[in-house]
Formats: structure tokens, sequence, C-alpha cells
């Protein structure tokens, strides 16, 4: 472990108050304008014949990682 101490240890120590939990957000907030593009691409990968209240989504094993 990279801290150099148990997870067991951590946990005791986590649950004492002597370490906390932090989280630090980097990247901003989505805009209006992210969220509306991130809708429409999720909302493409829709089958186009499947119905409404069973929509399913594509397969997406041939997309390209790189």
């Amino acid at each position: 472990m990279c801290l150099g101490i148990g997870l067991s240890s951590l946990h005791k120590r986590l649950k004492e108050g002597t370490l906390r939990r932090h989280t630090n957000a980097i990247t901003p907030s989505l805009n209006d304008e992210n969220m509306k593009g991130r809708l429409k691409f999720c909302v493409s990968m829709l089958e186009n014949n499947s119905l409404t209240h069973e929509s399913k989504f594509l397969d997406m094993y041939n997309i390209d990682e790189k």
C-alpha cells in the first residue's frame, strides 16, 4: 500500500477521526452545453428500432479506445 500502513489500521484511523476522507474535484462541473452534448450522444447510442419503454443501447464492442 502506498501509505505504508495496512488496510485495517487505515480503517481504524478513519473511524477514530485521526484521518478523514477528502475528495478534490479537479475537473469543473458540466455546463448546460456539455450536458446537452452528453445527452445527445447517449440518445444517439440507442437502437432505432427499440421501443421507448424497453430501449436498448447499440453494441459498443467495436469502439477504438485510442
